[in-house]
């Protein structure tokens, strides 16, 4: 739960600054580059604010977003960069800083758009002396087209004595300027493009951007609505779960897994029952254009209660195969590992980090709805999916109990005002998605044009600390343990 005490609290300590100034869900600090890095550390080693969210650009300006996971509280830091300042890099001081601080330049078209070429092993020239141990490394690559990252991304990988001891994700194939195409558009014009940045989970990221336009515009949307919404957040979290679950364990040949992944394909139907009307997203700016279909909570029923039998016998004969149990459990990651990295979502979770924004920072009425947040401690494959598996269920019981209480009233707003918003007005809004946090962030520019405008993905920290949960991985057993990580790379290039 968002603590307002903390909140408060924080306010006082900040506003010490005259550069303070306090913003919807957050906080604002304006610095210049001589005091930069002493504010992050100042966030970071005395405030305990160890997530580094987001960093984005506006012109030479850049906004650095932060997260006090225990308290949910959010610092966002504008740098204002003049002339030929430089900027001191923080990725000494936070771990998912590096890609973020050089995005640009990873995403920059590449002859061919060839995958990271294979470094150069270094001899000993000497060869009566022993040789290098990189003499022994064996680099491959897996592209877009090979099993092993099943057509989710590109990676290369190098591997010592058959374990895995580097590996590196490519970028840069799909979205080349998409944050910047949208936000030369409308607010309808995104809300019906944004979910393409990963249309598994559609419609979570038109709910994100249609909540951080209702944020800033100070916009209550209808309880009906909300309702609705939340319903099709779980419906996509538990497709997306399954998705995962499914390309975790299909190269072990497990013949109860097709029984289980032709649920997926039900649940998807009755999302979008419940979320496309014309071919066009239902999500609007003042709440949902589609009301619950007539036969659709039966319908739901049905499903619902037929799915908890058969993956409650699934997870039992899953548990009860040695082989895929010995082959999932190896490796792991720390906790630390996950904060330091960014790493949010049953990754962070099936570590041992306790932090859903569900719970720690509720949007529309998640406080008044019962529900657990599964933890694990080993950081393994098989947490991961232990993690997935008990969501798949909680979700499942977060739909029957705003099924249970829907409320009564409007979907829409009749009279949706949109306020004039000073120009360079920075805001930013986050959810729990299925696979961590998401967010939007952008600045006003010039009628009503959305400037800088930031997509903040899950899986893009996730591509970039890959080493921390595969390492020592053995070669054959690769693409389970990467299926497991729930990698997609529509989102991960942006």
């Amino acid at each position: 739960m968002y603590n307002w005490n903390e909140h408060n609290k924080l306010k006082t300590i900040l506003s010490q600054d005259k550069q303070y100034a306090e913003l919807v869900g957050g906080h604002q600090i304006h610095c210049r580059p001589a005091k930069f890095l002493k504010w992050v550390e100042f966030l970071k080693k005395d405030l305990n604010f160890h997530g580094l969210v987001d960093i984005s650009f506006h012109g030479k300006s850049r906004t650095y977003s932060f997260c006090h996971f225990e308290s949910s509280q959010r610092v966002h830091l504008h740098l204002e960069v003049k002339g030929e300042e430089l900027v001191p890099s923080i990725a000494h001081l936070y771990g998912n800083a590096k890609w973020i601080e050089i995005e640009k330049k990873l995403l920059e078209p590449r002859a061919g758009n060839e995958l990271l070429s294979i470094p150069k092993i270094k001899f000993n020239p000497n060869r009566s002396e022993k040789p290098y141990i990189q003499e022994s490394y064996i680099w491959e690559k897996y592209d877009f087209f090979s099993p092993t990252v099943d057509k989710q991304f590109e990676v290369l990988s190098c591997y010592h004595e058959g374990k895995l001891i580097d590996a590196q994700v490519d970028v840069g194939f799909h979205h080349k300027g998409f944050e910047e195409k949208l936000s030369a558009n409308n607010y309808e014009s995104i809300l019906k493009s944004i979910d393409s940045i990963n249309l598994n989970i559609a419609p979570t990221y038109s709910i994100l951007f249609a909540k951080s336009i209702e944020e800033s515009h100070r916009i209550k949307v209808p309880q009906r609505a909300q309702a609705i919404r939340i319903i099709q957040l779980e419906l996509a979290r538990i497709v997306e779960h399954m998705k995962v679950i499914n390309n975790t364990f299909s190269s072990f040949n497990f013949l109860e897994l097709s029984k289980f992944y032709k649920f997926k394909f039900r649940f998807l139907d009755i999302l979008r029952k419940l979320s496309i009307e014309n071919n066009k997203v239902s999500v609007v700016i003042g709440g949902v254009s589609v009301d619950v279909p007539f036969g659709w909570i039966n319908e739901y029923r049905v499903l619902s209660e037929d799915f908890l039998k058969h993956v409650e016998s699934f997870h039992q004969t899953l548990s009860k195969n040695d082989k895929i149990c010995s082959v999932m459990k190896q490796g792991g990651v720390n906790p630390r590992d996950m904060v330091e990295n960014g790493i949010t979502g049953p990754n962070m979770r099936a570590s041992g980090v306790n932090l859903d924004f569900r719970k720690s920072n509720p949007f529309y009425f998640y406080s008044e709805i019962d529900f657990d947040v599964p933890v694990e401690v080993n950081g393994s494959s098989w947490d991961r999916y232990l993690i997935r598996y008990q969501e798949l269920i909680q979700s499942i019981l977060i739909i029957n109990q705003v099924v249970d209480n829907l409320p009564l009233g409007e979907i829409l707003l009749s009279d949706v005002e949109l306020q004039t918003i000073p120009k360079g007005s920075f805001f930013a809004s986050y959810i729990e998605s299925p696979q961590g946090q998401s967010g939007v962030s952008w600045v006003m520019g010039e009628n009503s044009r959305l400037d800088s405008f930031r997509i903040v993905t899950p899986h893009f920290n996730v591509a970039q600390s890959l080493m921390h949960s595969l390492q020592g991985i053995h070669k054959e057993h690769l693409a389970p343990h990467l299926a497991s990580l729930g990698l997609n790379s529509l989102e991960i290039d942006r």
